[in-house]
């Protein structure tokens, strides 16, 4: 039996919108960018599902509490991640290295929060992805659309959120632990650099593959073996919508495997979950899990 996992890089404009099709055979993981005809298990979706609770509350007449570091323009998911994140050992690793070897790959930081996790109502996109989500949810009453969208929210149906930057992170960060040794700095440099343009990002998406690839090991859920297969890889690797299309699909691999680390794991009350929504990264080892 195959199962297959789609993952959307969400965009307004068609030429920034990417797909990605992830089977599954039990024994690799193949990627495609061609619709096999075949319905997802689980879909996810590189784009903000919800809103601060801090607007939310405005929108609804209310006087939200203390809304202090950008409590209205971002999701408290969104500060959160950024804190979780930048207590990644990788990141610890990257700051070891003297500033001038820093200076020298043109790259100062390895994860920028600000920057990396940007404020939810700073990204125009994000209406026209309700409106494709509530027509996914189908017929049915607003309140029952409604409904729909917080289970998505909470990533407890067959659509959830995605970040593929921060999930690629978690990648590193499991293969850095598991394998013992920081990644050497060069590749940090370029994995950092993946979404950048020209041959600079190619190379940081290449080099992110072949790690994925090569270190699947490293990643994967405990006990669970695949190979990665990527017979397209040239779109994969010059186009970085489609790279991020698939990390989203491997993100919904990754939630149906149980090996994210999901709202409940974050600590964060399912009331604010169902507003503001949750992006999903694998579970870490080391001092951040």
């Amino acid at each position: 039996m195959t199962d297959v996992f789609l993952g959307i890089d969400f965009a307004n404009i068609e030429a920034h919108h990417g797909q990605c099709w992830l089977t599954d055979d039990g024994a690799v993981l193949r990627a495609a960018f061609a619709d096999p005809r075949q319905e997802p298990v689980m879909t996810a979706v590189d784009c903000p599902f919800g809103t601060s609770t801090g607007f939310a509350g405005l929108l609804r007449g209310e006087l939200p509490g203390d809304n202090g570091d950008d409590g209205f323009k971002t999701r408290f998911t969104e500060r959160l991640m950024r804190q979780h994140v930048a207590a990644f050992t990788i990141n610890a690793d990257w700051k070891a290295h003297d500033t001038k070897v820093r200076k020298a790959l043109e790259r100062v930081s390895f994860f920028n929060g600000g920057a990396h996790v940007q404020a939810t109502l700073g990204l125009v996109i994000v209406p026209a992805m309700l409106d494709w989500l509530m027509r996914r949810l189908g017929g049915g009453s607003g309140a029952e659309r409604l409904a729909g969208l917080a289970t998505a929210r909470r990533s407890e149906g067959p659509v959830l959120e995605a970040h593929p930057r921060l999930f690629l992170y978690s990648m590193m960060e499991r293969i850095r632990h598991r394998g013992g040794a920081p990644i050497p700095v060069e590749d940090m440099a370029a994995i950092a650099g993946y979404k950048d343009k020209g041959a600079d990002g190619e190379q940081g998406r290449k080099t992110a593959y072949d790690l994925i690839a090569s270190k699947a090991a490293g990643w994967l859920p405990v006990g669970v073996t695949r190979q990665i297969d990527v017979p397209d890889l040239t779109t994969m690797l010059t186009v970085d919508h489609a790279f991020d299309a698939w990390l989203a699909a491997l993100t919904a691999w990754a939630h149906h495997h149980r090996d994210t680390w999901t709202w409940q794991d974050a600590g964060l009350p399912h009331e604010a979950v169902d507003v503001e929504g949750h992006m999903l990264i694998l579970r870490t080892t080391g001092k951040v899990s």
